[in-house]
């Protein structure tokens, strides 16, 4: 009986490093994102930067294997995160006129 409780308790320490682990990189990357929002509003970017991020970003935005890696079953947040990111690189891409 204390085979079971010891393998039990084996995957709930695994089940909870793994989601430590995917709130880290989530939070990483939700704070990577509002950085690059913050970059392309404020026009620090230039204009080369800018589109190639937006065509780094318009392939994969989404990219549903990417966003489950780093985010493990919150995966739509992640996806949400690509396309906001997307959209904000379109937008500065559209104000400054530059080739979509």
């Amino acid at each position: 009986m204390s085979d079971i409780i010891q393998t039990i308790m084996a995957l709930i320490v695994v089940a909870a490093i793994f989601i430590g682990l995917a709130t880290f990189v989530g939070l990483m990357n939700n704070l990577y994102c509002q950085r690059i929002i913050k970059l392309v509003e404020s026009g620090e970017m230039s204009d080369e930067e800018l589109t190639k991020s937006y065509n780094m970003a318009k392939k994969n935005q989404d990219n549903t294997m990417w966003a489950f890696f780093i985010f493990g079953i919150f995966y739509q947040y992640g996806l949400k995160l690509q396309h906001k990111v997307f959209d904000t690189y379109k937008e500065a891409m559209i104000k400054r006129n530059l080739p979509l």
